[in-house]
């Protein structure tokens, strides 16, 4: 789930194609994913995040005129993700806690897209953001958490 507000300053002079803009985001992610691991108790880890995050894109933009009310633009943007009130609870097959990380994961991507805008108030944008990788940072292949 995202819901979010772009804001947008189109630089003066080119025809006025150049853009600034900052589309600060909340972001909730919820998943989970099982392994098998053999130096788990049972065998099987099973790992869900709660990821939650302030997005805050910021880039520019390059508008193609196709006539008065059309046009196209393809942007690119520094992503900063500001992550809170997150965590990552690991648990054995029989249901028992291993154990949960409480994080707040910030990061910073970067992001491209190509889009068609029409009247200045119908937007439609494909958009590109590099790989995040949360398990492959965050859940154990090993661990030295001791086990009851």
């Amino acid at each position: 789930m995202a819901i979010g507000l772009e804001l947008e300053y189109i630089l003066p002079g080119n025809k006025r194609k150049w853009s600034l803009f900052i589309e600060p985001t909340y972001r909730q992610f919820n998943d989970q994913i099982t392994v098998e691991s053999p130096i788990i108790s049972g065998g099987v880890l099973t790992s869900a995040i709660d990821y939650k995050s302030i997005e805050i894109p910021t880039g520019v933009r390059y508008y193609l005129f196709i006539d008065e009310k059309s046009k196209l633009y393809v942007n690119a943007a520094l992503v900063m993700d500001l992550g809170f009130d997150s965590s990552i609870t690991s648990t054995r097959q029989d249901g028992s806690t291993i154990e949960t990380y409480n994080y707040e994961l910030s990061t910073i991507n970067f992001t491209g897209g190509i889009g068609y805008k029409y009247n200045n108030r119908i937007n439609i944008e494909a958009r590109h953001l590099m790989k995040r990788g949360f398990y492959s940072n965050l859940i154990p292949t090993h661990t030295t958490v001791p086990f009851p």
